[in-house]
């Protein structure tokens, strides 16, 4: 066994049962502060409102690929200039409901790390709610 490995399991096995013994021995369920609760409810119901919209593209060959987001019924949606560039002008992406459909690259910013593709195959894709940045402040919640 190499010596940081064995190192860190001494330290781990020693350590450990300080950690688990409070929670293992609680008697009552834990109490989550009611403000804790309901931000985590927002943020599942956010979650589950943007699984959607979600895009994984896929590049031809096994070379990359990453995620976007549609941001219209017609298809487009935004992504990464370093997900689409090994793809070229054609990509296959899938949605969170498991079908896979073309896509063609409209426009991209290289210094930007932007790109936009448009998924082909219908228009009526579900998309994400754009904020108004105008809007924004610090500590606001971004997805």
């Amino acid at each position: 066994m190499r010596p940081r490995l064995l190192r860190d399991l001494i330290f781990l096995l020693s350590v450990g049962p300080m950690v688990v013994a409070p929670f293992a021995s609680a008697a009552e369920p834990v109490e989550i502060d009611p403000i804790l609760r309901e931000a985590e409810e927002a943020r599942i119901a956010a979650i589950d409102r943007a699984t959607p919209s979600a895009v994984s593209v896929f590049v031809p060959g096994g070379g990359g690929g990453g995620s976007g987001v549609l941001i219209s019924p017609e298809g487009y949606a935004l992504t990464n200039f370093h997900v689409t560039s090994p793809a070229g002008s054609f990509m296959r992406c899938g949605l969170s409901d498991g079908k896979v459909y073309d896509a063609v690259l409209v426009g991209l910013d290289p210094v930007g790390d932007l790109a936009m593709i448009r998924l082909l195959g219908r228009d009526d894709f579900p998309f994400a709610e754009m904020a108004d940045s105008l809007q924004a402040r610090a500590g606001d919640w971004c997805m």
